[in-house]
């Protein structure tokens, strides 16, 4: 009986083992809101979650997410980045062919895949919505959108 309770006060006393979990806060409806509100399948890093990470390029953040691939197509300059989630995507460089997946950066749509694949520079956070995004991020994110923030 000694050793149980001498167990459970070493417990205690640990400083780490507050309990709480940290509230995620995301913007994958144009407003700020917890993750557990969200009604959509959301994968999200923060900004303390990213400097661990260490991530040199939007292809890093792949690792981050389920049902996600970014892939380098080498097809030319600027970046060009086959973006697939839940197997929809395009892996096209045609300027006329609009990506099934949405790379959204700072709030701007990325409307070809020419120039997705950028330096993960200064990033405040990411998410991957999976699934169909047309009503809020346009009609061509069929596949999902990654929200880099």
């Amino acid at each position: 009986l000694a050793l149980t309770a001498q167990a459970a006060m070493a417990q205690e006393a640990d400083p780490n083992a507050s309990g709480v979990l940290e509230e995620i806060v995301v913007t994958a409806r144009k407003r700020a809101e917890s993750m557990q509100d969200v009604p959509a399948s959301i994968s999200a890093l923060s900004s303390s979650e990213l400097a661990k990470r260490f991530d040199s390029d939007v292809r890093d953040f792949a690792d981050s997410s389920p049902n996600v691939v970014i892939d380098d197509t080498q097809q030319g300059p600027g970046g060009v980045a086959a973006v697939y989630i839940r197997g929809i995507g395009v892996a096209d460089v045609e300027k006329s062919v609009d990506p099934a997946v949405g790379v959204v950066f700072d709030d701007i749509y990325l409307g070809q895949s020419s120039g997705s694949l950028m330096k993960a520079i200064d990033i405040d956070r990411v998410e991957v919505l999976r699934g169909p995004q047309g009503t809020l991020f346009g009609r061509n994110a069929t596949g999902g959108v990654i929200n880099i923030a």
